[in-house]
């Protein structure tokens, strides 16, 4: 059994699905990557009440993490666009590498959720859980068959444009 391959996006070709989650993920990120600048450059350590003086540090651990991967983000869904754009599969596979990831860290997360969430409450709180999570999940599993699927047209397109290269018997 093979990954799927969907056809269309929602109701969009594959093209123009990839172009908004690249549209929607570069406005996302750089908001994020903004508002953590902008938090960051704003802190001032000596407001800080003295009972979370000690977490201090755990702020700019994460600036640390969210600024550098924001600012990846970015590049990723500009190499995104770039790539659809002008129909190169090499510029879509740091978008689907960086999101696989995430499929599979939100499915940890959502996993250890579900047991903390049932073993905190009971097991009802569980599924009420994954029932919130798993629409989330697959939606976003679809997405990334949505540009896996372009990456697989582009570079079958490249490949049967190729020239055929023989060797000349000296």
């Amino acid at each position: 059994m093979g990954i799927i391959q969907p056809e269309k996006c929602c109701c969009f070709s594959l093209r123009t699905g990839a172009m908004i989650l690249g549209i929607i993920g570069l406005i996302a990120s750089v908001s994020s990557f903004l508002s953590s600048a902008i938090t960051a450059a704003e802190f001032d350590k000596t407001t800080v009440p003295d009972d979370m003086k000690p977490y201090v540090d755990y702020y700019y651990a994460a600036w640390a993490y969210f600024l550098p991967s924001g600012f990846i983000e970015i590049c990723v869904h500009l190499a995104l666009l770039y790539g659809v754009e002008k129909e190169r599969h090499g510029f879509l596979l740091p978008w689907l590498i960086m999101n696989m990831v995430n499929i599979v860290a939100c499915g940890i997360i959502s996993f250890m959720a579900f047991i903390i969430v049932t073993m905190a409450h009971n097991f009802g709180y569980g599924i009420a859980t994954g029932i919130f999570t798993v629409p989330f999940m697959m939606l976003y599993i679809h997405f990334w068959c949505v540009v896996r699927a372009l990456f697989v047209e582009f570079k079958q397109g490249a490949q049967a444009t190729q020239p055929i290269r023989m060797a000349m018997p000296c």
